[in-house]
């Protein structure tokens, strides 16, 4: 495995997929989050805590794009869609969830992943 450069990294493309929503007669893009968008769906979810919202649907207004990747919804549309159906909101939520990193077992992936990393040159104290 070779040690990427920062451009490399920075030029990297966040996980988007096509999903069929039959509900909705079509497709949408579902794109992972970014470490930003997550920090705004947070704040969403934060400064809304009073209502009635769900946060499912935060997830699928932060992970929905075009196919500029620029999102589709808003947070203000937060009460259209849950006019929507649930399944689709579910649908959609966990595979923004899967497609961040989110879920359970990614976390527990991740730990059994992040071994720590040994040199030639570390020795035990």
């Amino acid at each position: 495995m070779s040690i990427l450069t920062r451009d490399q990294i920075l030029a990297t493309k966040i996980p988007t997929v096509e999903v069929n929503v039959p509900e909705w007669g079509g497709s949408v893009l579902v794109r992972g989050l970014t470490g930003l968008e997550r920090e705004r769906y947070l704040a969403a979810m934060d400064a809304d805590k009073k209502s009635d919202t769900n946060p499912t649907v935060y997830l699928v207004i932060a992970g929905v794009v075009d196919e500029a990747g620029s999102p589709v919804f808003d947070y203000s549309d937060a009460d259209l869609l849950l006019a929507k159906s649930l399944k689709t909101l579910l649908t959609l939520s966990n595979k923004v969830i899967e497609l961040s990193g989110l879920s359970a077992k990614a976390e527990e992936d991740l730990e059994k992943n992040s071994e720590p990393a040994t040199t030639e040159d570390s020795s035990s104290v």
